[in-house]
């Protein structure tokens, strides 16, 4: 099982150091997710996988480099940070993980309702929604390319709401 996970590390390395070699630009270090994932996996013994949106992604790939040096984990979050991803294990005692990545949004808004608010996040980033009666307010905002459930977030929670997560949509209330 080690030499394999070795062979496997290996044809993840060497092509990307043949890339650097001829550019000299590290971010030239990119790899297909699902070779990243299922690396991962083998170091893991979960089943990764990438949400439908990113399957076909190529991302940086330079954290592999430290394999022996980090955990699967500490690879695993590495890579998603880097290439904004998220990890969802809310099945991990089911052995899965699943990649994905959140849609992101921009707003500016200066004293604007608040509900107004939490539907340009929805739409933007095409997420069910209901809000609550008593959800009211002014908000003013100004968010550059974030993630839209942490625009939501924040957006809901500085005015005293917050976020409940249901089966069809999101609750917004208190």
């Amino acid at each position: 099982m080690k030499s394999r996970l070795i062979c496997f590390a290996l044809l993840l390395l060497l092509p990307a150091a043949r890339a650097e070699e001829k550019t000299g630009d590290r971010e030239e270090l990119r790899r297909p997710i699902k070779q990243v994932l299922d690396y991962l996996a083998l170091l893991s013994k979960h089943t990764i996988i990438a949400d439908a949106k990113i399957e076909k992604s190529l991302v940086d790939g330079r954290d592999l480099s430290d394999a022996p040096k980090l955990n699967w984990r500490a690879l695993l979050e590495s890579v998603c940070v880097r290439n904004k991803l998220r990890i969802d294990d809310s099945r991990i005692k089911d052995n899965i993980i699943t990649i994905y990545k959140p849609a992101r949004v921009s707003l500016a808004f200066r004293d604007a309702d608040i509900r107004e608010v939490i539907m340009a996040i929805a739409v933007q980033s095409g997420q069910s929604v209901v809000v609550d009666q008593e959800v009211q307010g002014m908000v003013t905002a100004v968010m550059s390319d974030i993630d839209w459930d942490r625009a939501m977030d924040a957006v809901v929670k500085a005015a005293g709401f917050v976020v409940v997560k249901e089966r069809a949509a999101l609750r917004i209330g208190r």
